[in-house]
């Protein structure tokens, strides 16, 4: 090489080196990390149980997360190295939860966050069973704060064996069983829910239920002539307007009444008075101790009388029943008033114009003194009338909600009779009388606390 050269070549190759060198010194220069996470904050899950962690504050600069969740001997821990750096964990039991957040940055950093989750859920405190709005079921629903509640089990069982179940995972974590069958499963019925929280904890809340089923039939309202002329308390025949309302299809028995007693210790007037009148030693005569356990000729019945209509009750007692019966099913149940006992009577609007309930021939339709052998009979065993009404002639005199007065001969719509009185109504005659008391219009009276062996009751419900 021309020595002209050689020197300017060795200057531009030194530069050129210091250049280099520069330029790779630059390069190491270490990045600081400005924005770490501040804390964590936790947020219910789209599962009930589950609650979602995420990290407060710029998450730019992470890198990866070390979660960990413990409560008493109980961990879980999860290491996420993707954004949004959040992890979602499971709850075992209600109470305080210890959290921990190993940051890792891009810087190579370490840095640890802490907080606590306070699992801590309010509970319900009794549950509620009723007669369902659907025949032959039963209504349950929980009382209390539902706020927390994610899941309820529920059962009713009886004798051990389950009638119906459903679990449930919404709102309003109230439950109506199937129809079940009224013969198999009346009576005393267990009924618990268990109940898991969106803190996972687990509850049962128990109850026993008297299922208690009122056989009743539809009777459409309508307008009809009441009354009769054969007697002079059965005229003048005028014209009725009834609204629909639910009948009794059976008398109210022995079973259903003691099932009242039983619920409310209620004394009837029998038993406060002390006697009822009953037929025995071919006398009509009041006899010590008798009331509503005693069959007609005051002896006291057995099981096997259980369908019977109940007798030796008052007005008074009655009406009880009735209240009761309102307040165990939350519904309106009432005696009939004396227009609607007698259209029923009739058969609605579907009246044949019979004589009798249900036939112009009595033996049909009614135990009276030609065939009930001095005694009550078991409910349903005549022929039912037009709307399906069984013993509305016959077997026992059914009280009426009205006081007794004369008719008006003036047209009238759903009338309760007189504001007040002495007497009150009862109709369709008894096991002891003969054919012509059990026609429909035929119209008896009594005072409110009178009892017999022939008197009874069935109830309507109002919808």
């Amino acid at each position: 090489m021309n020595k002209t050269y050689i020197i300017p070549f060795i200057i531009l190759t030194l530069v050129l080196s210091g250049c280099s060198l520069g330029l790779q010194e630059m390069s190491r220069v270490k990045y600081t990390c400005q924005a770490p996470p501040t804390g964590i904050t936790a947020t219910a899950g789209s599962n009930a149980y589950d609650v979602k962690l995420a990290l407060a504050g710029s998450t730019t600069e992470v890198a990866e997360v070390v979660w960990t969740v413990s409560k008493g001997a109980s961990t879980q821990s999860q290491t996420i190295k993707t954004s949004p750096f959040g992890y979602t964990f499971s709850l075992a039991t209600s109470g305080t939860y210890n959290v921990t957040a190993v940051v890792k940055n891009i810087c190579g950093e370490t840095s640890t966050l802490q907080s606590t989750y306070n699992a801590a859920c309010t509970q319900a405190t009794s549950l509620t069973a009723a007669n369902g709005s659907v025949p032959l079921s039963v209504a349950l629903s929980l009382n209390g704060n539902l706020n927390d509640i994610a899941k309820v089990e529920w059962s009713i069982s009886k004798g051990g064996v389950v009638v119906d179940s459903s679990t449930q995972r919404a709102s309003p974590f109230a439950f109506t069983t199937k129809a079940i069958a009224l013969t198999s499963y009346e009576g005393k019925l267990d009924v618990s829910a268990k109940v898991t929280t969106s803190c996972a904890g687990v509850y049962t809340l128990t109850g026993t239920y008297d299922y208690f089923f009122v056989d009743v039939v539809s009777v459409i309202g309508g307008t009809f002539a009441m009354g009769s002329n054969v007697n002079a308390n059965e005229q003048p025949v005028h014209n009725v307007t009834v609204n629909s309302f639910y009948m009794g299809k059976y008398e109210v028995t022995v079973a259903e009444f003691r099932r009242f007693i039983e619920a409310t210790g209620y004394i009837t007037d029998a038993e406060k008075i002390g006697n009822s009148y009953a037929y025995f030693n071919n006398t009509w005569q009041y006899k010590s101790g008798v009331n509503w356990r005693y069959n007609a000729v005051g002896i006291v019945r057995s099981t096997t009388e259980d369908k019977h209509p109940v007798i030796h009750i008052s007005w008074n007692d009655a009406v009880a029943y009735c209240t009761w019966l309102s307040n165990k099913t939350g519904k309106t149940y009432r005696l009939p008033t004396e227009a609607e006992w007698e259209y029923a009577a009739r058969g609605g609007i579907n009246s044949k114009g019979y004589t009798y309930s249900g036939s112009n021939s009595i033996d049909e339709v009614a135990w009276y003194s030609s065939n009930a052998n001095s005694a009550t009979h078991e409910v349903g065993l005549k022929k039912a009338n037009e709307l399906g009404l069984y013993d509305m002639s016959g077997n026992v005199w059914e009280f009426c909600s009205d006081w007794y007065g004369a008719y008006s001969s003036s047209s009238s719509s759903n009338p309760t009779g007189p504001g007040s009185g002495t007497y009150r109504v009862f109709r369709g005659d008894c096991w002891s009388n003969n054919a012509p008391g059990s026609r429909v219009a035929l119209r008896g009276y009594t005072t409110p606390e009178t009892r017999n062996s022939g008197y009874g009751f069935r109830i309507v419900l109002i919808p």
